[in-house]
């Protein structure tokens, strides 16, 4: 689990007050003072980098040079982060952008040439800022959806977390009674229990990682 012990859900419940009353991880990252914190922000970004890169089509050779730099950039400038002129996802996903395009158009000059990135890159470049915000978007959502139900999994025993998982694949209730042999009415209560907790866990991960 990513989380320290300190950032766990105690007991798996999480109280609405820690949403609104302590600083959340972006923000002690943020201040520079706290090593702890900056360790947990790249435990969560550079994993989530290394996706972006992937769908992008970077080679794996170059992902490692790219995330470095990408972090670098977020611990020089991470305190000057002002979200009146934007949106965090909108700032750090163009300093991934920037980063990476930098990084590919270097090496295309010492003779190098990586077509599926060239090609995913033109077709973001045409249609500009906006899709590749939408993009990026789309990407962190997944990713924190991913942890969640990571996180959340180790707060359910027995059959909850298969019933909720044959759920999002399209399987009726009746289905996964019949095949986890429980009663329909244990279905839809499993289902809505681990249902509220990610979406409570999800809530607590963005709170934690966005401004």
């Amino acid at each position: 689990m990513l989380l320290s012990q300190k950032h766990k859900m105690r007991g798996c419940e999480v109280s609405e007050d820690r949403f609104v009353t302590r600083k959340t991880l972006l923000q002690r990252a943020s201040c520079g003072e706290d090593g702890q914190a900056w360790d947990e922000f790249v435990a969560y970004y550079e994993k989530f980098i290394f996706i972006l890169l992937w769908h992008l089509s970077v080679p794996q050779q170059e992902c490692d040079d790219i995330s470095q730099k990408v972090l670098v950039k977020l611990w020089r400038n991470l305190a000057n982060y002002d979200p009146s002129k934007a949106k965090f996802r909108t700032w750090i996903g163009t300093i991934i952008r920037n980063a990476t395009a930098t990084h590919m158009a270097q090496r295309s000059q010492q003779g190098q040439r990586f077509p599926l990135f060239d090609t995913n890159e033109r077709m973001l470049s045409e249609q500009g800022a906006d899709e590749f915000e939408q993009f990026y978007q789309k990407e962190w959502e997944s990713y924190i959806t991913s942890i969640a139900m990571k996180n959340v999994s180790e707060c359910f025993s027995g059959k909850a977390i298969e019933v909720f998982k044959m759920s999002l694949s399209g399987c009726t209730p009746q289905e996964i009674a019949d095949k986890l042999d429980l009663q329909l009415s244990s279905v839809y209560s499993l289902k809505k229990r681990v249902k509220a907790r990610a979406i409570e866990e999800v809530k607590r991960l963005r709170n934690e990682l966005e401004l």
